[in-house]
């Protein structure tokens, strides 16, 4: 492993519009950098592993408490 990317929804603090499109958003934001990382023939591939969902890593990212 060489690289690794957090991508991270940052929800609007007036909450105009609703978490299902944050959550679409980050979908495609993630699918883009696949496409990207195709046509420049790089492997890679998505995980979620229990580090994180722990407080030191939410610390790390400076996550809010819907982030």
């Amino acid at each position: 492993m060489s690289h690794i990317i957090a991508v991270i929804a940052r929800r609007d603090p007036k909450k105009k519009f609703p978490m299902q499109e944050d959550i679409v958003s980050v979908s495609c934001t993630l699918q883009n950098i696949y496409l990207s990382l195709q046509e420049f023939q790089i492997a890679g591939y998505l995980s979620t592993g229990d580090i994180c969902y722990t407080n030191q890593m939410r610390k790390f990212l400076l996550l809010e408490e819907e982030e």
